[in-house]
């Protein structure tokens, strides 16, 4: 392969390289985007978590039974 690449001439290989190089910058920036976005979700994901622990904790406190049972039958009628 190396062979052949060498045997077409200047103007061919300096296109290859260039088609080359371009080819990982490309991959280069494909990659960054993702991880870039990968971080970003995990991110997101933390502070859904938080809003999600944050909304319980102020439920609680406007709920003042502690008792899950009693919480589901009054809850039962507003179902329906």
């Amino acid at each position: 392969m190396i062979a052949f690449i060498m045997g077409l001439g200047r103007r061919v290989q300096t296109w290859l390289a260039l088609a080359a190089a371009a080819l990982v910058a490309v991959l280069a920036a494909y990659a960054a985007g993702r991880r870039d976005g990968s971080s970003n979700q995990r991110e997101e994901d933390a502070q859904d978590t938080r809003d999600a622990v944050e909304r319980g904790r102020d439920a609680v406190r406007r709920d003042d039974v502690s008792d899950p049972a009693e919480r589901l039958r009054r809850n039962d009628g507003r179902w329906m």
